[in-house]
């Protein structure tokens, strides 16, 4: 099978070129709205990340709250057990609230 190969005109080869160099905007145009996709991503990450920073240091403080309040429990107690060995009384647990809440 024998096959005739034509070389191109120079009107065909400037055609190309011209839609070569068309292609090229789109390609350009491609690559801007990847950059805004990735951009919008960021920022979704960032708001995301944001908001889990925010719960993060509102539960730091809600801990830091409950480490106080055990504290004063602890230095309640120990004061209490040392009163109660003093006049012979046993502590009562019943008595303090216990409750973190």
């Amino acid at each position: 099978m024998k096959v005739k190969l034509e070389l191109p005109s120079k009107a065909s080869v400037s055609v190309y070129i011209s839609i070569t160099n068309q292609s090229a905007f789109p390609q350009t145009r491609c690559l801007e709205l990847l950059q805004k996709i990735e951009d919008e991503k960021l920022k979704q990450d960032h708001v995301q990340l944001s908001e889990e920073n925010n719960r993060s240091r509102v539960q730091t403080q809600k801990l830091a709250e409950e480490a106080s309040y055990a504290e004063e429990l602890a230095l309640l107690l120990l004061s209490s057990s040392k009163l109660g060995e003093g006049s012979g009384k046993a502590f009562n647990e019943s008595t303090v609230d216990l409750s973190l809440g």
